[in-house]
């Protein structure tokens, strides 16, 4: 069964001149197990739609389905903490805490605190091929590398099977780029979860098991 779904949606920007519509009956399906890649021109509407997918937007008609549930039907804020995990290409780390402060935030989210989150934290840490000299340093202590597997094990620990990935190797060189993308293959592949992300990067397709391609407001399957 596939964890997310979008049928027919449909995604429009409005101001007070005019209307852009970005998305125009985007339908697809992404299963636990498989990464994906969503390509397309600058402006195509790529990010908008992992934004549908995150739940920090709605479609304007059509439906995203997490395990079979509309977002529409969900608390957001709920699902955006639960079951969402975006990851940037900005890194977004939390400038004031470290490394493992940062893992641990999710978790205290979901009441998990104290000593069990610390060594949740130092296992999730070690699993995207860091070592604990990294635990107590901030992020303008860390590469850009070290920041993005800090990331990276920030969203695995919100417990969730999805991890969307926007630009996640856009500030990275290419040999961080592909630590980067072994880090998320063996996420999906080998731990099944289902890992989404966005990019320009035609680099990267050798990694992901499909590719849809963003075209007139709509996806054709690579």
């Amino acid at each position: 069964m596939s964890i997310l779904q979008l049928q027919d949606v449909y995604f429009s920007y409005k101001n007070k001149y005019q209307t852009n519509e970005v998305l125009k009956g985007l339908t697809a399906e992404f299963s636990e197990g498989k990464i994906y890649a969503l390509t397309g021109k600058s402006g195509s509407g790529k990010s908008t739609a992992l934004a549908l997918m995150a739940g920090l937007e709605l479609p304007e008609r059509g439906a995203v389905l997490y395990e079979g549930v509309s977002t529409r039907e969900m608390d957001l804020n709920c699902y955006r903490r639960e079951k969402a995990a975006v990851i940037y290409q900005s890194f977004r780390l939390f400038p004031l805490l470290t490394a493992l402060e940062n893992v641990m935030f999710p978790m205290g989210l979901r009441g998990i605190k104290g000593r069990s989150a610390m060594e949740q934290a130092k296992e999730y840490i070690h699993r995207v091929g860091l070592e604990d000299t990294v635990f107590h340093r901030f992020p303008n202590m860390m590469s850009g590398g070290e920041q993005q597997r800090v990331a990276i094990a920030r969203s695995l620990a919100m417990d969730t099977k999805l991890l969307l990935a926007d630009e996640p190797t856009g500030n990275l060189d290419t040999a961080n780029s592909e630590n980067v993308m072994e880090i998320l293959c063996g996420l999906a592949h080998e731990d099944g979860y289902c890992v989404i992300l966005v990019t320009h990067d035609m680099g990267l397709l050798g990694y992901v098991d499909e590719v849809y391609q963003m075209q007139d407001g709509k996806f054709t399957k690579q």
